[in-house]
């Protein structure tokens, strides 16, 4: 198995979880965007969005990516992370992988050279997105 780099940005519990999964797969993991997460997050968070990204292969945004179609959603993090940077800061040979990803955010990505993929439009997370749940 190789061994990936990983950046986590923003999201809930769940993006936590998936960073330590990584880590604990024996990847290198960054996160950003959980300075005001009241958990033990199990990771060390990056000082800023430059060296969270820098070195990753892939960059994990949150389901979903956003809420106004300019900021990552990122309830934890008490400052805007604007995708704008995010993508600013992403070079080339790097993908961007997140949840429910607009129009808009696919048009930004693709005018910063960006290569993007939503996870809801892979048919496994769809099937797993429209399995119901039951309700107590």
């Amino acid at each position: 198995m190789s061994i990936r780099k990983f950046t986590v940005i923003g999201g809930d519990l769940r993006n936590v979880k998936l960073a330590n999964q990584l880590l604990a797969d024996g990847n290198s993991v960054n996160i950003y965007g959980f300075k005001n997460a009241g958990f033990e997050l199990g990771i060390s968070e990056s000082e800023n969005l430059q060296e969270a990204i820098d070195d990753s292969e892939i960059v994990i945004g949150p389901l979903p990516c956003s809420n106004d179609n300019e900021t990552v959603n990122a309830p934890f993090h008490p400052e805007k992370i604007y995708i704008n940077e995010v993508f600013k800061i992403m070079k080339k040979n790097q993908l961007f992988i997140a949840g429910r990803i607009s129009d808009k955010i696919i048009h930004l990505a693709g005018a910063y050279n960006v290569y993007c993929t939503d996870i809801l439009e892979r048919e496994e997370m769809a099937v797993l997105n429209a399995i119901p749940v039951a309700v107590p």
